[in-house]
Protein backbone atom coordinates (compact mmCIF):
# COMPACT_ATOMS: atom_id res chain seq x y z
CA UNK A 1 0.00 0.00 0.00
CA UNK A 2 2.90 2.20 -0.79
CA UNK A 3 4.07 0.81 2.61
CA UNK A 4 1.36 3.20 4.54
CA UNK A 5 3.59 3.65 7.34
CA UNK A 6 6.74 4.67 6.19
CA UNK A 7 4.98 7.61 3.33
CA UNK A 8 2.64 8.58 5.87
CA UNK A 9 5.19 9.97 8.51
CA UNK A 10 6.57 11.02 4.89
CA UNK A 11 3.64 13.31 4.38
CA UNK A 12 3.76 14.33 7.67
CA UNK A 13 7.15 15.59 7.97
CA UNK A 14 6.70 17.14 4.54
CA UNK A 15 3.36 18.99 5.95
CA UNK A 16 4.90 22.75 7.46
CA UNK A 17 2.52 22.76 10.11
CA UNK A 18 4.06 19.25 11.79
CA UNK A 19 6.43 19.20 15.32
CA UNK A 20 6.28 15.45 14.88
CA UNK A 21 10.06 15.68 14.51
CA UNK A 22 10.30 17.49 18.04
CA UNK A 23 7.55 15.49 19.94
CA UNK A 24 9.23 11.79 18.80
CA UNK A 25 13.08 13.12 19.99
CA UNK A 26 12.70 13.25 23.22
CA UNK A 27 9.35 15.71 24.14
CA UNK A 28 6.22 14.36 25.05
CA UNK A 29 3.33 16.80 23.98
CA UNK A 30 3.47 20.01 25.14
CA UNK A 31 0.09 20.67 26.08
CA UNK A 32 -0.94 18.91 29.21
CA UNK A 33 -3.90 17.01 29.25
CA UNK A 34 -4.77 17.72 33.02
CA UNK A 35 -7.14 20.69 31.95
CA UNK A 36 -9.74 18.75 30.65
CA UNK A 37 -9.07 14.69 31.82
CA UNK A 38 -11.16 13.95 34.93
CA UNK A 39 -9.21 14.28 37.91
CA UNK A 40 -8.82 10.55 39.22
CA UNK A 41 -7.43 10.05 35.65
CA UNK A 42 -4.78 13.17 35.19
CA UNK A 43 -1.63 10.83 36.01
CA UNK A 44 -2.68 7.35 34.37
CA UNK A 45 -3.23 9.82 31.29
CA UNK A 46 0.52 10.99 30.93
CA UNK A 47 1.82 8.05 31.41
CA UNK A 48 -0.28 6.54 29.35
CA UNK A 49 0.96 9.40 26.41
CA UNK A 50 4.54 8.83 27.45
CA UNK A 51 4.60 5.32 27.18
CA UNK A 52 2.94 5.89 23.66
CA UNK A 53 5.55 7.60 21.95
CA UNK A 54 8.13 5.57 23.51
CA UNK A 55 6.49 2.08 21.86
CA UNK A 56 5.57 4.22 18.64
CA UNK A 57 9.52 5.69 18.33
CA UNK A 58 10.55 1.69 18.65
CA UNK A 59 8.05 1.24 15.41
CA UNK A 60 5.35 -0.71 18.18
CA UNK A 61 2.49 0.70 16.10
CA UNK A 62 0.10 -1.85 17.66
CA UNK A 63 1.58 -0.91 21.38
CA UNK A 64 1.53 2.83 20.71
CA UNK A 65 -2.45 2.00 19.46
CA UNK A 66 -2.98 0.26 23.29
CA UNK A 67 -1.12 3.09 25.15
CA UNK A 68 -3.15 6.04 23.25
CA UNK A 69 -6.50 4.82 22.86
CA UNK A 70 -7.61 5.08 25.96
CA UNK A 71 -6.40 8.59 26.21
CA UNK A 72 -8.12 9.45 22.97
CA UNK A 73 -11.61 7.85 24.01
CA UNK A 74 -11.62 9.98 27.20
CA UNK A 75 -10.21 13.23 26.44
CA UNK A 76 -9.79 13.14 22.54
CA UNK A 77 -8.20 15.98 20.83
CA UNK A 78 -7.24 17.71 24.32
CA UNK A 79 -4.40 15.99 24.52
CA UNK A 80 -2.62 17.82 21.99
CA UNK A 81 -2.25 18.76 17.97
CA UNK A 82 -0.44 15.78 17.15
CA UNK A 83 -0.88 12.71 19.24
CA UNK A 84 -4.07 11.96 17.46
CA UNK A 85 -2.47 12.71 14.20
CA UNK A 86 -0.39 10.00 14.95
CA UNK A 87 -3.08 7.47 16.53
CA UNK A 88 -4.84 7.66 12.87
CA UNK A 89 -1.01 6.97 11.35
CA UNK A 90 -0.96 3.43 14.04
CA UNK A 91 -4.43 2.79 12.87
CA UNK A 92 -4.10 3.39 8.97
CA UNK A 93 -0.67 0.90 9.33
CA UNK A 94 -2.11 -1.62 11.33
CA UNK A 95 -5.11 -2.02 9.28
CA UNK A 96 -7.87 -0.19 11.84
CA UNK A 97 -9.29 1.58 8.47
CA UNK A 98 -12.61 2.56 10.24
CA UNK A 99 -10.82 3.79 13.31
CA UNK A 100 -8.78 5.76 11.18
CA UNK A 101 -11.38 7.40 9.46
CA UNK A 102 -13.15 8.04 12.53
CA UNK A 103 -9.91 10.06 13.93
CA UNK A 104 -9.35 11.55 10.48
CA UNK A 105 -13.33 13.10 10.46
CA UNK A 106 -12.72 14.26 14.08
CA UNK A 107 -9.27 15.96 13.34
CA UNK A 108 -10.89 17.92 9.62
CA UNK A 109 -13.87 18.98 11.76
CA UNK A 110 -11.67 20.64 14.53
CA UNK A 111 -8.63 21.71 11.93
CA UNK A 112 -10.58 22.41 8.60
CA UNK A 113 -8.06 24.28 7.33
CA UNK A 114 -4.79 22.39 7.01
CA UNK A 115 -4.02 19.88 4.48
CA UNK A 116 -3.24 16.80 6.79
CA UNK A 117 -6.71 16.46 7.92
CA UNK A 118 -7.92 15.78 3.65
CA UNK A 119 -5.28 13.75 3.41
CA UNK A 120 -5.88 11.39 6.50
CA UNK A 121 -9.78 11.51 5.59
CA UNK A 122 -9.06 10.47 1.81
CA UNK A 123 -6.18 8.02 2.66
CA UNK A 124 -8.53 5.97 5.29
CA UNK A 125 -11.49 6.09 2.07
CA UNK A 126 -9.16 5.26 -0.17
CA UNK A 127 -8.36 1.15 1.69
CA UNK A 128 -11.99 1.28 2.67
CA UNK A 129 -12.64 1.18 -0.55
CA UNK A 130 -14.66 4.10 -1.62
CA UNK A 131 -12.54 5.66 -4.44
CA UNK A 132 -14.83 8.33 -5.07
CA UNK A 133 -14.64 9.82 -1.61
CA UNK A 134 -11.13 9.15 -1.38
CA UNK A 135 -10.61 11.54 -5.08
CA UNK A 136 -12.56 14.11 -3.45
CA UNK A 137 -10.50 14.39 -0.27
CA UNK A 138 -7.11 14.20 -1.78
CA UNK A 139 -8.53 17.21 -4.48
CA UNK A 140 -8.75 19.32 -0.78
CA UNK A 141 -6.00 18.12 0.45
CA UNK A 142 -3.95 18.94 -2.75
CA UNK A 143 -5.27 22.37 -3.08
CA UNK A 144 -2.70 23.60 -0.39
CA UNK A 145 0.37 25.17 -1.14
CA UNK A 146 2.12 22.91 2.14
CA UNK A 147 0.32 19.49 0.74
CA UNK A 148 2.65 16.65 0.35
CA UNK A 149 3.89 15.43 -3.02
CA UNK A 150 2.15 12.08 -1.68
CA UNK A 151 -0.87 13.50 -1.91
CA UNK A 152 -1.14 13.22 -5.99
CA UNK A 153 0.37 9.51 -6.05
CA UNK A 154 -2.70 8.72 -3.52
CA UNK A 155 -5.03 10.17 -5.77
CA UNK A 156 -3.70 8.76 -8.98
CA UNK A 157 -4.37 5.31 -7.22
CA UNK A 158 -8.45 6.75 -6.12
CA UNK A 159 -8.61 7.87 -10.00
CA UNK A 160 -6.97 4.46 -11.31
CA UNK A 161 -9.81 2.46 -9.04
CA UNK A 162 -12.50 4.20 -10.81
CA UNK A 163 -10.95 3.70 -14.11
CA UNK A 164 -9.73 7.24 -14.87
CA UNK A 165 -6.40 6.20 -16.04
CA UNK A 166 -5.45 9.36 -18.12
CA UNK A 167 -6.35 11.35 -15.46
CA UNK A 168 -4.82 9.57 -12.76
CA UNK A 169 -1.25 9.60 -14.85
CA UNK A 170 -1.35 12.90 -14.80
CA UNK A 171 -1.53 13.09 -11.19
CA UNK A 172 1.16 10.90 -10.73
CA UNK A 173 3.50 12.78 -13.24
CA UNK A 174 2.53 15.72 -10.45
CA UNK A 175 3.70 13.75 -7.75
CA UNK A 176 6.78 12.98 -9.69
CA UNK A 177 7.38 16.59 -10.59
CA UNK A 178 7.33 17.68 -7.42
CA UNK A 179 9.24 15.59 -5.58
CA UNK A 180 11.97 16.24 -8.68
CA UNK A 181 11.63 19.83 -7.75
CA UNK A 182 12.29 19.08 -4.47
CA UNK A 183 15.32 17.35 -5.01
CA UNK A 184 17.14 19.39 -7.45
CA UNK A 185 17.13 22.60 -4.10
CA UNK A 186 18.14 19.28 -2.11
CA UNK A 187 19.40 16.07 -3.64
CA UNK A 188 20.22 14.26 -0.11
CA UNK A 189 16.12 15.25 0.55
CA UNK A 190 14.96 11.42 1.94
CA UNK A 191 11.29 11.76 1.54
CA UNK A 192 11.73 13.08 -1.80
CA UNK A 193 13.89 9.89 -2.88
CA UNK A 194 11.95 7.52 -1.45
CA UNK A 195 8.33 8.97 -2.60
CA UNK A 196 10.10 8.99 -5.98
CA UNK A 197 11.47 5.65 -6.13
CA UNK A 198 8.32 4.07 -4.64
CA UNK A 199 6.18 6.20 -7.15
CA UNK A 200 8.14 4.91 -10.24
CA UNK A 201 8.77 1.04 -8.95
CA UNK A 202 4.64 1.50 -8.65
CA UNK A 203 4.64 2.21 -12.43
CA UNK A 204 7.17 0.88 -13.57
CA UNK A 205 8.73 3.72 -15.32
CA UNK A 206 12.55 4.39 -15.25
CA UNK A 207 13.31 1.40 -13.13
CA UNK A 208 16.93 2.16 -13.12
CA UNK A 209 16.00 5.83 -11.83
CA UNK A 210 14.22 4.11 -8.99
CA UNK A 211 17.45 2.33 -7.48
CA UNK A 212 19.17 5.83 -8.11
CA UNK A 213 16.49 6.88 -5.98
CA UNK A 214 17.24 4.33 -3.25
CA UNK A 215 20.65 4.13 -3.30
CA UNK A 216 20.51 7.83 -2.31
CA UNK A 217 17.89 7.82 0.02
CA UNK A 218 19.85 5.07 2.21
CA UNK A 219 22.81 7.43 2.15
CA UNK A 220 21.00 10.14 3.22
CA UNK A 221 19.85 8.00 6.15
CA UNK A 222 23.57 7.19 6.69
CA UNK A 223 25.21 10.38 6.53
CA UNK A 224 22.88 12.50 7.63
CA UNK A 225 23.04 11.45 11.61
CA UNK A 226 20.53 14.49 12.64
CA UNK A 227 17.87 13.22 10.29
CA UNK A 228 14.72 13.47 12.08
CA UNK A 229 12.47 10.48 11.20
CA UNK A 230 9.64 8.59 12.99
CA UNK A 231 9.89 6.26 13.72
CA UNK A 232 13.74 4.98 14.19
CA UNK A 233 15.56 5.67 10.54
CA UNK A 234 16.55 1.79 11.45
CA UNK A 235 13.21 0.73 10.54
CA UNK A 236 14.01 2.39 7.05
CA UNK A 237 17.38 0.85 6.77
CA UNK A 238 16.36 -2.40 8.01
CA UNK A 239 12.30 -2.93 6.37
CA UNK A 240 10.96 -0.02 3.56
CA UNK A 241 14.40 0.09 1.87
CA UNK A 242 15.02 -3.26 1.57
CA UNK A 243 11.17 -3.91 0.41
CA UNK A 244 12.02 -0.97 -2.19
CA UNK A 245 15.07 -2.98 -3.39
CA UNK A 246 12.85 -6.25 -3.65
CA UNK A 247 10.17 -4.52 -5.44
CA UNK A 248 13.11 -2.86 -8.33
CA UNK A 249 14.74 -6.97 -8.29
CA UNK A 250 11.15 -7.90 -9.19
CA UNK A 251 10.57 -5.16 -11.75
CA UNK A 252 14.12 -5.99 -13.43
CA UNK A 253 12.45 -9.43 -13.25
CA UNK A 254 15.26 -10.94 -11.39
CA UNK A 255 13.82 -13.30 -8.62
CA UNK A 256 16.56 -14.87 -7.24
CA UNK A 257 18.32 -11.04 -6.57
CA UNK A 258 14.92 -10.12 -4.96
CA UNK A 259 14.06 -12.53 -2.68
CA UNK A 260 17.16 -11.45 -0.09
CA UNK A 261 16.06 -8.33 0.48
CA UNK A 262 12.38 -9.17 0.67
CA UNK A 263 12.87 -11.37 3.79
CA UNK A 264 15.41 -9.49 5.34
CA UNK A 265 12.07 -6.89 5.12
CA UNK A 266 10.21 -10.07 5.94
CA UNK A 267 12.82 -10.46 8.93
CA UNK A 268 12.34 -6.73 10.39
CA UNK A 269 8.58 -6.22 10.07
CA UNK A 270 7.26 -3.41 12.11
CA UNK A 271 4.89 -4.65 14.82
CA UNK A 272 1.23 -4.77 13.60
CA UNK A 273 1.94 -3.13 10.49
CA UNK A 274 -0.41 -5.25 8.04
CA UNK A 275 -0.50 -3.13 5.03
CA UNK A 276 3.68 -3.07 4.67
CA UNK A 277 4.13 -6.90 5.57
CA UNK A 278 1.03 -7.42 2.98
CA UNK A 279 3.14 -5.77 -0.02
CA UNK A 280 6.30 -7.93 1.21
CA UNK A 281 3.90 -11.15 0.95
CA UNK A 282 2.80 -9.81 -2.59
CA UNK A 283 6.47 -9.70 -4.09
CA UNK A 284 7.82 -12.98 -2.15
CA UNK A 285 4.54 -14.71 -3.91
CA UNK A 286 5.75 -13.20 -7.74
CA UNK A 287 9.36 -13.83 -7.55
CA UNK A 288 8.70 -17.52 -6.24
CA UNK A 289 6.22 -18.13 -8.84
CA UNK A 290 8.89 -16.92 -11.74
CA UNK A 291 11.15 -19.51 -9.74
CA UNK A 292 8.64 -22.15 -9.97
CA UNK A 293 6.68 -22.66 -6.68
CA UNK A 294 3.84 -22.17 -7.52
CA UNK A 295 2.23 -23.41 -4.52
CA UNK A 296 3.57 -21.23 -1.93
CA UNK A 297 3.37 -17.84 -4.34
CA UNK A 298 -0.12 -18.43 -3.98
CA UNK A 299 -0.07 -19.37 -0.35
CA UNK A 300 1.58 -15.61 0.19
CA UNK A 301 -0.94 -13.82 -2.44
CA UNK A 302 -3.71 -15.12 -0.40
CA UNK A 303 -1.97 -14.08 2.58
CA UNK A 304 -1.21 -10.60 1.27
CA UNK A 305 -5.16 -10.45 0.19
CA UNK A 306 -6.13 -11.65 3.64
CA UNK A 307 -4.07 -8.65 5.56
CA UNK A 308 -4.94 -5.74 3.18
CA UNK A 309 -8.19 -6.39 1.35
CA UNK A 310 -7.64 -3.37 -0.50
CA UNK A 311 -4.10 -2.58 -0.55
CA UNK A 312 -2.45 -1.12 -4.26
CA UNK A 313 -1.62 -4.93 -5.29
CA UNK A 314 -4.55 -7.04 -3.74
CA UNK A 315 -6.99 -6.08 -7.13
CA UNK A 316 -3.97 -7.50 -9.52
CA UNK A 317 -4.52 -10.65 -11.42
CA UNK A 318 -3.70 -13.68 -9.66
CA UNK A 319 0.34 -14.39 -10.41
Amino acid sequence: MKTIAALLLVSILACSHSPVERITQSETPTESPEAKAPKPLEAGLKKLISKGYERYRHSDFAGAIQQWEPVWLTIGRSTDTWTPALLYYCYLATGNYKKALAIGETNLKANPHITLGYQQLGMAQLWLGDAAKAEDSLRRAADFNDRSADVFFYLGIALQRQGKKTEAEKEFERGEAEYRAILQANPSDFPANYGLAYSLLYREKNIDEAQTRIAAARESLKVNPDVELTPDKNLYLQFYLPLLDGIYFTRKQSPKEALDPLLTALQNSPSGARGDLAEVYHFLGRNLKELGEVAPAKEFQAKAIELDPNGLFSKNKPY
